[in-house]
């Protein structure tokens, strides 16, 4: 629990914090999903195929949330609703 209270806190004083936790959970689900398909059974290599394609959305979210005000990117998900 420590720990967890050192990285929020650490999170809390960066620039951007959900961007760098959408990062760390991108980075989380290619390690989960790697793991997967390292074994031969059918059922887990698809599985860990199916957690990798969550990064290749997750990761430029955070790219687009790193680079645009908070207010901007409410009024974009407004308009595309």
């Amino acid at each position: 629990m420590t720990v967890l209270g050192g990285v929020l806190a650490w999170l809390a004083r960066k620039s951007h914090p959900e961007a760098i936790i959408l990062w760390t959970l991108a980075a989380l689900r290619v390690v989960q999903g790697v793991s997967l398909m390292v074994g031969a059974e059918a059922d887990k290599w698809a599985t860990g195929a199916s957690l990798l394609l969550a990064p290749l959305t997750m990761v430029p979210l955070g790219w687009y949330r790193w680079h645009r005000p908070a207010e901007r990117v409410m009024r974009d998900v407004i308009r595309a609703a």
